[in-house]
C-alpha cells in the first residue's frame, strides 16, 4: 500500500495499529501516522512516546480537545506541540465540526492562539458517499468535500506555510479528476481512499 515509500503516511484507529507499523519506520518507508479517533486523556501518554519514532498527527473537532492538549503539554516533558487536522463534517453526521457552524471559526481561532497545537491541515471523510449509486451523486459528494476543506482553509492563517487538505473515500476517489484544478497554491491535496487500496493506482493516474 505504501509502494515502497512512495506514500509515507497512514491513518490508524488504534494505538496497537501504530505500534505495529513502527517496523515500517525503521525500514525507512513510513514518516507519519494520523491517529484517526477523538483524543482522550488516557491515550496521550502513549501517543507521545510513539511520537519519538514516528510523527503523530491528531484530529480535533472541539475546543475542549485543545484544552486537553494544553493540559498535557503543561505537565509533560515528552512533547510541547501537537500538529492537528481540523476535522470537518461534510454530511455524514458522524464526526467533525459542521462546515456551516459558528463553532468552526471559533475552533480554528482557538487552535491558532494555542501554544500546544499547530494546524497541519483540514480533514473530512464523506462516509455517506458509500450510499451513492451513480457517478453524478459521487461527484456531488466529492464537491461537498472540496468545498468544505476549501472554505475552512480560508479561515486559517498559514503564515506562508502549506496546508494539507485531506479528503476522500473509496467512491469519491474515482471522481478526483473533477477537482484537481481548484486547489489553492498554498495547499497540498491528500487523498485517503477508504478501504480499497487498489484504487491508489487510479488516483495517481488521474492526478498526472
Amino acid at each position: 500500500m505504501l509502494d515502497g515509500g512512495r506514500h509515507r503516511s497512514i491513518v490508524a484507529s488504534t494505538l496497537p495499529e501504530i505500534e505495529g507499523a513502527l517496523p515500517l519506520v525503521q525500514e525507512g518507508i513510513l514518516d507519519e501516522c494520523l491517529y484517526g479517533l477523538p483524543i482522550t486523556e488516557n491515550v496521550l501518554p502513549r501517543l507521545a512516546v510513539l511520537s519519538r519514532t514516528v510523527r503523530i498527527l491528531l484530529m480535533i473537532d472541539h475546543e475542549q480537545q485543545i484544552q486537553l492538549l494544553e493540559d498535557f503539554v503543561k505537565d509533560s516533558c515528552e512533547i510541547k506541540n501537537w500538529q492537528v487536522f481540523i476535522k470537518l463534517d461534510v454530511g455524514s453526521r458522524r464526526a467533525g465540526v459542521s462546515t456551516d457552524s459558528s463553532g468552526l471559526k471559533s475552533l480554528i481561532k482557538r487552535a491558532e492562539i494555542s501554544h500546544a497545537v499547530s494546524v497541519y491541515g483540514v480533514y473530512c471523510h464523506a462516509g455517506h458517499s458509500y450510499g451513492c449509486r451513480d457517478l453524478e451523486s459521487v461527484e456531488n459528494v466529492l464537491q461537498s468535500e472540496l468545498d468544505g476543506v476549501l472554505g475552512a482553509s480560508k479561515m486559517i492563517n498559514t503564515y506562508g506555510g502549506r496546508l494539507v487538505l485531506s479528503i476522500g473515500s473509496t467512491p469519491t476517489a474515482h471522481a478526483i479528476r473533477f477537482i484537481k484544478d481548484r486547489l489553492p497554491p498554498n495547499s497540498t491535496l491528500e487523498l485517503h481512499a477508504g478501504g480499497v487500496p487498489l484504487i491508489v493506482a487510479a488516483i495517481q493516474s488521474s492526478l498526472r
